[in-house]
Protein backbone atom coordinates (compact mmCIF):
# COMPACT_ATOMS: atom_id res chain seq x y z
CA UNK A 1 0.00 0.00 0.00
CA UNK A 2 1.09 3.27 -0.13
CA UNK A 3 -0.15 6.80 0.29
CA UNK A 4 -0.32 9.17 -2.48
CA UNK A 5 0.06 13.03 -1.72
CA UNK A 6 -3.86 13.45 -1.42
CA UNK A 7 -4.04 11.35 1.76
CA UNK A 8 -5.46 8.13 -0.09
CA UNK A 9 -4.63 4.70 -0.10
CA UNK A 10 -3.82 2.50 -2.82
CA UNK A 11 -1.85 -0.51 -3.55
CA UNK A 12 2.00 -0.10 -4.84
CA UNK A 13 2.67 1.02 -8.38
CA UNK A 14 -0.99 2.96 -8.70
CA UNK A 15 -0.90 6.83 -8.77
CA UNK A 16 -4.55 6.82 -8.95
CA UNK A 17 -8.09 5.29 -8.84
CA UNK A 18 -8.69 6.04 -12.83
CA UNK A 19 -6.84 2.58 -13.81
CA UNK A 20 -9.77 1.63 -16.41
CA UNK A 21 -8.81 -2.40 -14.95
CA UNK A 22 -10.06 -0.99 -11.54
CA UNK A 23 -13.15 0.90 -12.69
CA UNK A 24 -14.10 -2.30 -14.44
CA UNK A 25 -13.29 -4.11 -11.20
CA UNK A 26 -15.86 -1.47 -9.53
CA UNK A 27 -18.03 -2.09 -12.74
CA UNK A 28 -18.75 -5.96 -12.05
CA UNK A 29 -18.61 -5.89 -8.65
CA UNK A 30 -21.25 -3.69 -8.29
CA UNK A 31 -22.76 -5.40 -10.78
CA UNK A 32 -22.93 -8.51 -8.82
CA UNK A 33 -24.12 -6.88 -5.65
CA UNK A 34 -26.56 -5.15 -7.55
CA UNK A 35 -28.17 -8.83 -8.81
CA UNK A 36 -28.18 -11.02 -5.74
CA UNK A 37 -31.40 -12.56 -7.15
CA UNK A 38 -29.71 -13.11 -10.06
CA UNK A 39 -26.59 -13.82 -10.59
CA UNK A 40 -26.84 -15.66 -13.48
CA UNK A 41 -27.73 -12.32 -15.26
CA UNK A 42 -24.81 -10.73 -13.55
CA UNK A 43 -22.69 -13.13 -14.91
CA UNK A 44 -23.98 -12.90 -18.47
CA UNK A 45 -23.29 -9.97 -18.86
CA UNK A 46 -19.70 -9.56 -17.31
CA UNK A 47 -18.76 -12.95 -19.60
CA UNK A 48 -20.12 -10.76 -22.67
CA UNK A 49 -17.93 -8.24 -21.85
CA UNK A 50 -14.89 -10.50 -21.77
CA UNK A 51 -15.72 -11.88 -24.85
CA UNK A 52 -14.82 -10.18 -28.94
CA UNK A 53 -17.50 -9.66 -31.38
CA UNK A 54 -16.36 -13.17 -32.38
CA UNK A 55 -17.62 -14.86 -29.37
CA UNK A 56 -13.72 -15.87 -28.31
CA UNK A 57 -12.74 -15.14 -25.12
CA UNK A 58 -10.49 -12.00 -25.26
CA UNK A 59 -7.61 -12.96 -22.59
CA UNK A 60 -6.34 -9.50 -22.35
CA UNK A 61 -9.55 -8.28 -21.06
CA UNK A 62 -9.82 -11.24 -18.94
CA UNK A 63 -5.87 -10.75 -17.28
CA UNK A 64 -6.96 -6.80 -16.70
CA UNK A 65 -10.04 -7.31 -15.07
CA UNK A 66 -8.49 -9.79 -12.65
CA UNK A 67 -5.69 -7.18 -12.23
CA UNK A 68 -8.32 -5.03 -11.37
CA UNK A 69 -10.50 -7.44 -9.29
CA UNK A 70 -7.06 -8.44 -7.62
CA UNK A 71 -6.15 -4.86 -7.11
CA UNK A 72 -9.98 -3.60 -5.97
CA UNK A 73 -9.57 -6.29 -3.31
CA UNK A 74 -6.10 -4.72 -2.18
CA UNK A 75 -7.61 -1.32 -1.74
CA UNK A 76 -11.25 -2.44 0.29
CA UNK A 77 -8.94 -4.49 2.49
CA UNK A 78 -6.36 -1.52 3.20
CA UNK A 79 -9.72 0.43 3.99
CA UNK A 80 -10.76 -2.20 6.38
CA UNK A 81 -7.25 -2.24 8.19
CA UNK A 82 -7.72 1.38 7.95
CA UNK A 83 -11.18 1.05 9.64
CA UNK A 84 -9.75 -1.34 12.28
CA UNK A 85 -6.88 1.47 13.22
CA UNK A 86 -3.67 0.09 11.87
CA UNK A 87 -0.92 3.18 11.72
CA UNK A 88 -0.51 4.44 8.13
CA UNK A 89 3.03 2.83 7.96
CA UNK A 90 1.31 -0.99 9.20
CA UNK A 91 -1.07 -0.75 6.31
CA UNK A 92 0.31 -3.24 4.07
CA UNK A 93 0.54 -5.66 7.03
CA UNK A 94 -2.74 -5.19 8.29
CA UNK A 95 -4.49 -5.54 4.97
CA UNK A 96 -2.28 -8.60 4.52
CA UNK A 97 -3.40 -9.72 7.99
CA UNK A 98 -7.65 -8.66 7.60
CA UNK A 99 -7.11 -11.02 3.93
CA UNK A 100 -5.56 -14.01 5.72
CA UNK A 101 -8.32 -13.58 8.22
CA UNK A 102 -11.17 -14.41 5.82
CA UNK A 103 -9.07 -17.47 4.37
CA UNK A 104 -9.53 -18.71 7.60
CA UNK A 105 -13.10 -18.48 7.26
CA UNK A 106 -13.11 -20.60 3.84
CA UNK A 107 -11.13 -23.65 4.96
Amino acid sequence: MAEASNGKIYPRGMTSPSSAAIRRAVEFLTLWMERQGDREAASEYIVRELVTSDGVLDMDEVINTVAGLLNLANLLAGRVAQYEGAPPDELADAALRVVSGMSIQFE
